[in-house]
């Protein structure tokens, strides 16, 4: 359209607009220059570099998680030495700031002063924080904007309906501040305009103020638990609506797909189709000539991202195997497609890195995978009906002989490695199964290099609502269930030495179930602390799950353990980037 200028007045030619973005920002967290080829106008944290700073200037959130870490200081001191920290970037151009406090805790800092100031009341002491600390930002410039990201930044968190109810009971979410989240979990398979408008109405966000941003997970790679591997997928799962209620949404960690699929959706989420998306990412990376070759590449490497099905080990195995030899063939053909693609040039070019050898390092992670599987095991158990009644009482019956026994975890060497190794015998587990018309009943003998001798923290711990929340922090064993199969909708029951449970629902909405820690598997415990060893027998009533298994019906089961050395055993080593709480990645629990 043509702009003029009279004396009249300024005026443009009468026009439709037939494209305009959904969302106002569009970005990622760290995200590349490069980005801003497909209408990237955004960028959540990182290094404010020159570069960023000059294609992102008007959309960039400095993010600052505030010392100490892991406690927060409300004080006047506290609060202005964040202030001080978002003046720097200030200076540098930045108009959008976020406090983070995830993965933290609901704790005061004690000496500085804040916990007894505020009578130990954490909310009073953030809505404090928060209310001063946009005071301050306001008074050096009004354009500024704060978000907070709490510690509850999920909307099934354990902790949520507590908190948010009494942050709510003091005035709520203070004015003009916008709130920043995952969604319904930390790594949400979907995401609903439901689950939006609950999340900002649980803190009290009114309209007019600063809309949110979802901080979203899904795609990220490099998680614990998992061999680190990109995610070639386009996104889907995301309502159409979220335009309505969010200022955006951005991922992490993405790969070159994700990241231009992502765009696509952010654009126009209402015409948005993932298969379309992701052929035209593979026209951008692949070219002419290549593109045809990667589209078929990243669809066999999309699918055989988990196994799913009721098929025994050795078939998952079999099949498995079959699928990488091609993937293999398929990543070759791929690499070579892309290596003179101009994008693929400028983007190596900008991040010093080689998206050939990338997706080349990728494919071999699948196949240390599946070698890991193949030595190590799948969880495939078959549970036979109890033929005596069974008393919960930590005592191992006779009647537990009947059950066949799953062992031989393995731990995961260390944190983000894709190394596993054969879990010492003197911390070796055996979980067996059995189960009758009403009940599943487990029974766990956990061995401990050690006798236990629990800390005080842990034996303090207090109640939110019905669990103990974070008890999984010291010794624990965990049980993930998907009693329809359907690798999308879980349940979670935490058990520590001390016989304290934490129990959620990790499925999506609308099924009939409490969200998160408010869902109560009813389950009865019993522990018995032996010298370097806990035993633990517990009945779980299947009408928490809605769902009564028939003989051969087929559920979902991962049982996992955290040590008190921080690491975590699984039977199940073909894992996904949300660990354990990914249950397209869970092994079998057959109901004989």
């Amino acid at each position: 359209m043509t702009t003029f200028k009279t004396s009249d007045g300024l005026f443009v030619r009468k026009g439709i607009i037939v494209d305009f973005p959904k969302f106002e920002w569009r970005g990622s967290k760290r995200s590349q220059v490069w980005e801003h080829l497909y209408k990237r106008n955004f960028s959540w944290g990182g290094p404010p570099s020159p570069q960023l700073l000059e294609v992102f200037r008007d959309q960039y959130v400095v993010v600052l998680s505030p010392e100490p870490y892991g406690r927060l200081d409300a004080t006047d001191a506290g609060i202005q030495k964040t202030f001080a920290a978002f003046k720097t970037a200030y200076d540098k151009g930045a108009r959008a700031f976020c406090v983070k406090f995830d993965d933290i805790g609901l704790t005061l800092d004690k000496p500085s002063g804040t916990y007894d100031r505020f009578g130990g009341s954490y909310a009073k002491a953030i809505l404090h924080y928060l209310k001063t600390l946009n005071g301050l930002l306001q008074q050096l410039d009004p354009a500024n904007t704060l978000y907070w990201l709490p510690q509850t930044y999920w909307l099934c968190h354990f902790e949520l309906p507590t908190f948010t109810a009494e942050v709510r009971a003091l005035g709520g979410l203070p004015a003009g501040i916008g709130l920043a989240w995952t969604g319904w979990a930390v790594a949400s398979r979907r995401i609903t305009e439901t689950d939006v408008c609950d999340f900002l109405a649980a803190y009290g966000w009114k309209e007019g103020w600063p809309r949110g941003v979802i901080y979203d997970n899904y795609g990220r790679a490099s998680e614990s638990y998992a061999l680190s591997e990109a995610q070639y997928f386009a996104m889907d799962g995301r309502d159409s609506g979220l335009c309505k209620h969010l200022r955006g949404l951005f991922d992490e960690r993405g790969s070159c797909v994700g990241r231009i699929t992502y765009s696509d959706y952010l654009w126009n989420p209402d015409a948005y189709d993932p298969e379309r998306s992701l052929k035209l990412a593979c026209r951008e990376l692949g070219g002419p000539s290549g593109h045809r070759r990667l589209l078929e590449f990243l669809r066999l490497y999309n699918g055989t991202a988990a196994f799913t099905g009721s098929a025994s080990r050795e078939e998952l195995v079999k099949e498995m195997k079959s699928k990488l030899v091609e993937l293999k063939r398929l990543q070759e053909m791929a690499s070579a497609a892309i290596r003179e693609a101009p994008l693929v040039k400028r983007i190596e070019a900008e991040t010093r890195g080689n998206l050939a050898d990338e997706i080349k390092s990728d494919v071999e992670c699948r196949f240390a995978k599946a070698a890991q599987m193949e030595r190590f095991g799948w969880c495939d158990v078959a549970v036979k009906r109890a033929t005596t009644q069974l008393e919960i009482d930590a005592e191992v019956e006779a009647a537990w002989a009947e059950a066949t026994p799953l062992g031989n975890f393995v731990a995961f060497v260390k944190r983000n490695s894709p190394e596993v190794a054969p879990v010492p015998p003197e911390e070796q587990s055996e979980v067996r199964f059995l189960y009758d018309g009403d009940r599943l009943y487990l029974l766990a003998r956990l061995k401990c290099p050690e006798r236990l001798q629990p800390p005080g923290w842990i034996t303090g711990l207090g109640k939110v609502g019905d669990d103990y929340v974070y008890n999984w922090r010291w010794q624990s064993i965990e049980l993930f269930l998907d009693p329809e199969h359907d690798h999308t909708n879980a349940f979670q029951i935490i058990i520590d030495p001390l016989g304290r449970k934490t129990d959620q629902y990790l499925g999506l909405q609308g099924r009939g179930f409490p969200p998160g820690g408010l869902w109560d598997s009813g389950v009865e415990v019993k522990v018995k602390l032996l010298d370097k060893e806990w035993i633990v027998e517990a009945a779980i009533p299947f009408g928490a799950f809605k769902h009564v298994p028939k003989s051969g019906d087929v559920w979902g089961v991962l049982v996992g353990r955290t040590g008190a050395k921080g690491h975590s055993l699984c039977p199940v080593v073909y894992g996904g980037v949300r660990g354990f709480h990914c249950p397209e990645h869970y092994g079998h629990l057959k109901f004989n």
